[in-house]
């Protein structure tokens, strides 16, 4: 075996450690095993397959840490490269998939779905169980978002029974579980809905992932505002926003909203302006 060998073979590894840590969010090992890679790849043999797969992970990697226009760009380039139309199943499928996901952040759900069904025709060729469990989950997400319930729930369905097999990847069991409960709430069904919330709430604390724990207090809340009941749906919202990693995120500052509007129309207008000043700081602060 010759040196160049052995280099593909280290580096071809060490890509699939890193869609493993990307998969599991594990956010700054993956930033620094991809500046490891970026130093083996530039000692190695030129791979076309290879340097495909890597530039295929470099995108879903930047929309790992909300860098979507820079991973736009490396879809692009690779839709229009002749390696892409030459390639086998499983970098086609990795394509498809990704560009599902950058067409979701856009929020183009149906260009999303279309672009998931025909990675679906190449998942047959998957062996990975997660890699199945996640197409499903965000299959679920995008229905959900374009007001499939039934498509929405049987794809959740599907995630949740892979991830529960799988203890590393709790924070997706705990997301799988609240799309169903999303779904759920969308049809009316409080009581099923309200279930589910619960047990992704239970599970993330067992669990100590803060951020679930945030989403999950934040989603019992708006199932409150949807039955009129405004001191307990307060109460989830604050709840949720005692949660430091929760309330520095995205989602911590729709919590915000929520507990202000909770709190006008619940007549406690003092402590409504005072969360509508914290979150029209963060909005403005954050561009949103």
């Amino acid at each position: 075996m010759t040196t160049t060998e052995i280099a593909y073979e280290e580096v071809a590894n060490k890509i699939n450690q890193w869609y493993t840590m990307i998969k599991k969010r594990e956010i700054e090992d993956a930033i620094k095993l991809k500046d490891e890679i970026d130093c083996l790849l530039d000692d190695m043999e030129e791979n076309q397959n290879l340097l495909l797969y890597y530039n295929l992970l470099d995108a879903r990697h930047k929309m790992s840490v909300d860098m979507f226009k820079s991973s736009g760009k490396i879809l692009e380039k690779i839709q229009k490269s002749p390696e892409m139309q030459k390639t086998d199943d499983m970098l086609q499928y990795y394509f498809l998939f990704f560009s599902g996901q950058y067409m979701f952040f856009k929020k183009k759900y149906i260009d999303a779905i279309n672009y998931y069904k025909l990675a679906e025709d190449k998942l047959i060729k998957i062996e990975d169980e997660i890699e199945k469990a996640e197409f499903y989950y965000h299959l679920a997400i995008s229905y959900y978002h374009i007001d499939q319930y039934f498509f929405s729930l049987a794809y959740a369905e599907k995630a949740l029974t892979i991830f529960r097999e799988f203890e590393d990847y709790a924070h997706r069991s705990i997301s799988s579980e609240m799309i169903l409960g999303a779904n759920k709430l969308d049809l009316f069904r409080y009581e099923s809905a309200y279930e589910h919330y619960s047990h992704a709430l239970k599970f993330a604390k067992v669990k100590q992932i803060p951020e679930s724990e945030g989403k999950a207090y934040h989603n019992l809340g708006i199932l409150y505002i949807r039955r009129n009941m405004l001191s307990e749906a307060r109460d989830c919202f604050k709840n949720a926003l005692q949660l430091q990693d929760y309330m520095q995120s995205i989602n911590g500052l729709k919590s915000i909203y929520n507990l202000t509007h909770v709190l006008y129309k619940s007549g406690h207008i003092e402590e409504a302006r005072e969360w509508y000043d914290k979150g029209l700081k963060r909005a403005e602060k954050e561009g949103d």
